[in-house]
């Protein structure tokens, strides 16, 4: 039994003394900050003790401008906590950060990339255009959409030059974006976004929610061939207002893709007029079992 105690006291002293010593060798934050020594701060960054970590590092935003530089000289380290250095770049907001911030949005490691973007988002306008460029290239870019949507007003202009964009991934974000931040300024891309078979839904229900979800401000595009695929909404909001213009849009601007959309739509009144125009124009139509794609069903968004 006096063995174990032995044992347990000569642990105890141990402990103590490590104690004693990790706090003898512990960074003093505070005079390092004092002192501006921002390579000291840089090195307490990665001290085992949490609580010495992220004092270094509200440190180092505190000393703001001056630290800017070291900051970004430690991000070729190959050791640097990217996500720590880049996170405290964009809490300081000094403009020069914003090139090499910029670099890591295309760095292999996830986490540093979603890092990036979201210290971005502390520059306001100036951190859109790095941010639109990540957008065009990166797919599954998550991180990159929200801090466009963080940055909000002035990311729409940009964004809206998107929707025009080769790429569906791409036009994917850019509708997205668009629809978080909900700006009416928005309104004319959208509109012309209603000529693109991608996105006319989407870009309908767009419309749709700058009018106080006003279902007939679609009506005058089901008037046009170029914009008739607003059909697709209007089938999705399910108005009976409706029913007569989609009626009129078939027998003007009809296709075999529209007619089976009505066909299977579900409101008999359009199933009827697709069949008929089916029969008249000579083509097969199909009734199917599951959904043809966004909003098939009338009212679907009851």
């Amino acid at each position: 039994m006096q063995k174990f105690i032995k044992i347990a006291l000569f642990l105890i002293v141990i402990l103590v003394l490590l104690s004693v010593i990790e706090r003898i060798t512990r960074p003093n934050v505070e005079y390092l900050e004092k002192s501006q020594d921002i390579t000291g701060l840089i090195n307490a960054m990665y001290h085992r003790n949490l609580g010495v970590r992220n004092d270094a590092k509200e440190a180092l935003i505190r000393i703001g401008t001056p630290a800017v530089n070291p900051l970004i000289l430690h991000l070729e380290d190959e050791n640097a906590c990217i996500s720590c250095v880049v996170k405290i770049l964009g809490e300081i907001g000094d403009n020069r950060a914003i090139e090499p911030i910029s670099k890591i949005l295309y760095d292999e490691d996830i986490t540093n990339r979603s890092f990036a973007a979201k210290a971005l988002t502390n520059f306001g306008e100036a951190g859109v255009a790095p941010l639109i460029e990540a957008v065009k290239v990166t797919k599954q870019m998550g991180y990159l959409n929200e801090a466009l949507v963080t940055i909000g007003e002035p990311s729409v202009e940009p964004v809206s030059k998107l929707l025009k964009h080769q790429e569906n991934f791409v036009k994917d974000s850019a509708i997205w974006i668009l629809q978080e931040i909900n700006d009416p300024s928005s309104e004319k891309a959208v509109v012309a976004a209603l000529e693109d078979e991608y996105l006319v839904f989407r870009a309908s229900k767009m419309i749709v929610s700058f009018h106080n979800e006003d279902t007939m401000v679609l009506l005058p595009y089901l008037k046009k061939k170029s914009t008739v695929g607003v059909y697709k909404a209007l089938i999705f909001y399910g108005e009976p207002a409706t029913i007569a213009p989609l009626l009129q849009a078939i027998a003007d601007y009809g296709d075999e893709e529209m007619a089976e959309y009505y066909l299977n739509c579900g409101n008999e009144e359009l199933e009827s007029a697709a069949t008929a125009w089916a029969k008249e124009n000579g083509y097969t139509i199909l009734k199917y079992t599951t959904p043809l794609g966004e909003g098939a069903k009338w009212g679907g968004e009851k």
